[in-house]
């Protein structure tokens, strides 16, 4: 049985759209310093569903305690706004399963902390503990 010649096109088209799909996934894995800006940026805009994808496993019983829920915890960064502070990092550290980033944070009025993260690779994803999160204000 011969198949048309617009048959195997098409299944040429599908067998090439679903591998460059599965390319450009793999090429979406954000670094733990990606992680770091884009779990911020979306805590400040109420991204919940960006914070939810980002937030380790490991902190439900922490964000709970403390903020009742990532949306508390967003809550609490949306009252800031007007603070909104550019992020520098100045230092990345993976080692296995986990990951540090260092980082400063510069705030519009002339507020400069220093920060330290820890990260956790969950099904293939970094994500944010924020339960070690430690900061020194300069």
């Amino acid at each position: 049985m011969k198949m048309s010649r617009n048959i195997q096109a098409l299944l040429y088209f599908s067998l090439f759209s679903c591998t460059f799909f599965v390319s450009a996934t793999e090429y979406e894995k954000l670094t733990p310093e990606d992680v770091i800006k884009t779990w911020n940026d979306a805590l400040y805009d109420g991204d919940i569903s960006v914070v939810e994808k980002y937030t380790s496993k490991t902190a439900a019983d922490y964000v709970k305690n403390n903020w009742g829920s990532l949306g508390g915890l967003s809550k609490v960064y949306q009252q800031l706004i007007h603070n909104r502070p550019s992020i520098l990092v100045n230092r990345q550290k993976v080692s296995g399963n986990m990951a540090t980033v260092e980082y400063t944070t510069f705030h519009p009025e002339d507020v400069v902390k220093e920060w330290v993260d820890t990260l956790f690779m969950e099904d293939g994803v970094w994500k944010v503990a924020p339960q070690y999160a430690r900061t020194f204000k300069n």
